[in-house]
C-alpha cells in the first residue's frame, strides 16, 4: 500500500494491527529511522562528506536563484 510520507510515495510494509490511515507521528519516525540508516550506510563507504558537500551546494545553489536582484535607485539622486 502506498502512503505519502513528506513529500514523496513511498512503500510501507504493513502490519495487520495497522489502521488504514497512517498514523503521522508513525510516519515521521519511519522517515527518521530511514534517514539514519541512509546516513550510516553512506559513513561506512566513506561517502558522507561528499553527500553532505553535494548537498550544501545544492542548497547554496537555490538560495542564490531565490535571492531578489538589487533593484535600480532611478527615483533617489546620489551627491
Amino acid at each position: 500500500m502506498l502512503y505519502l510520507v513528506g513529500f514523496a510515495w513511498m512503500n510501507i510494509p504493513m502490519n495487520p494491527l495497522m489502521d488504514a490511515n497512517l498514523d503521522h507521528s508513525f510516519a515521521a519516525e519511519i522517515r527518521k529511522q530511514r534517514l539514519i540508516e541512509k546516513y550510516k550506510k553512506l559513513k561506512a563507504s566513506d561517502k558522507l562528506e561528499s553527500f553532505i558537500e553535494k548537498k550544501r551546494r545544492k542548497n547554496a545553489a537555490k538560495d542564490h536563484r531565490f535571492m531578489p536582484y538589487r533593484r535600480p535607485n532611478n527615483g533617489e539622486q546620489q551627491s
